[in-house]
């Protein structure tokens, strides 16, 4: 799934994200995606089949939240429109915050990097 839309799969990095974050897992007739969530309820990283599974899972992600906490979702590009209308819909606001570097890649979609693992 990610190795289609990132162009390489995450492999060993998925160990350490198990023992750090709280994981989600979409898997229908329709498609499938994962979530990892830190303790605030923001992804860490996404990756899905689907635009739609993606928001699922995005959907899911802020909805294990604790009440009060500072929820992000980091690292968003035009492609990915549907993090943003998620986000929006749930009462984050957007900023302009750093940048995404991808030399000689598309931005991957839908797919939402992890600052260390892209």
């Amino acid at each position: 799934m990610v190795r289609g839309g990132r162009g390489a799969a995450h492999g060993v990095d998925h160990e350490f994200l198990c023992a750090e974050y709280g994981l989600l897992v979409s898997d229908t007739f329709t498609g499938s995606g994962y979530c990892f969530v830190d303790p605030s309820g923001s992804p860490v990283l996404l990756a899905a089949t689907s635009r739609k599974i993606a928001q699922r899972l995005l959907w899911a992600a802020l909805a294990v939240s604790p009440e009060g906490a500072d929820v992000h979702v980091d690292y968003l590009t035009a492609d990915q429109e549907w993090a943003v209308d998620v986000a929006l819909a749930a009462g984050l606001s957007l900023r302009t915050e750093g940048y995404l570097c991808l030399r000689h890649m598309r931005p991957p979609a839908p797919y939402l990097p992890s600052g260390a693992f892209l």
